[in-house]
């Protein structure tokens, strides 16, 4: 009986707990960086705020009284446009 009992309940068990863990290292809730270049400060900075109502079907971030493109990679190759 012993025996039964943790052939089968034992893997049902450790599947059970192993599906239920697994959520655990999905972040979905995640919001996508963009990138942009502000002269006054060294580097690529990040962000993960979008404004794409200016100018066209660019996107841009206000910081302080400037605006500046955003991009979609580091490199600031690919502007983020809308959709």
């Amino acid at each position: 009986m012993k025996s039964k009992f943790f052939k089968i309940v034992l893997p049902a068990f450790a599947i059970m707990l192993a599906l239920g863990l697994s959520s655990f290292t999905v972040n979905s809730d995640d919001a996508p960086e963009y990138f942009y270049d502000d002269p006054s400060v060294s580097g690529i900075q990040t962000t993960t705020a979008v404004d794409c109502d200016g100018v066209g079907n660019a996107c841009t971030i206000q910081v302080g009284p400037n605006s500046y493109q955003l991009f979609e990679e580091e490199a600031l190759a690919t502007p983020l446009t809308k959709s």
